[in-house]
């Protein structure tokens, strides 16, 4: 469809003050979109698009920028 739905973690990443996702990020040839988050959100979300050549990034405040190809 035209959504593309992001879970950081196959169990969700932890959301805690001390650690946690800042962001995650739809990035394709045509545009960027940046969920941005906070300690207690759920580490996830939800992009309306649907570009085939696009990548995930999702940034974590210990670990740093991981990515993810679509």
């Amino acid at each position: 469809g035209d959504t593309i739905s992001v879970r950081v973690g196959s169990v969700a990443h932890p959301m805690l003050d001390a650690h946690y996702i800042e962001w995650i990020a739809y990035v394709s040839p045509k545009k960027v979109m940046i969920e941005y988050l906070k300690p207690g959100d759920a580490p996830e979300a939800v992009f309306q698009a649907s570009d085939e050549d696009a990548s995930i990034y999702a940034y974590c405040n210990l670990h740093g920028l991981w990515k993810t190809d679509i």
